[in-house]
């Protein structure tokens, strides 16, 4: 079966593993459980399956700064 993943930026909070955030998404998509370490390989070694994660993700946007 395949699921969706979301690949990037990724950072799970020591204290409570039920929060991830989101800084930046480098790639999504529908993979099999044998094709994960492969592709997360190719874009950077973080990835979340929401499908499985059982907490809050929340995605981080930065805006740009203007002087």
């Amino acid at each position: 079966m395949k699921t969706f993943v979301i690949f990037g930026d990724i950072e799970f909070l020591e204290d409570d593993a039920r929060i991830a955030y989101v800084h930046n998404v480098k790639h999504s998509g529908f993979y099999g459980d044998d094709e994960l370490s492969e592709v997360a390989d190719k874009y950077g070694g973080d990835y979340l399956v929401p499908h499985y994660f059982d907490g809050e993700i929340i995605f981080i946007k930065y805006h740009k700064e203007t002087v």
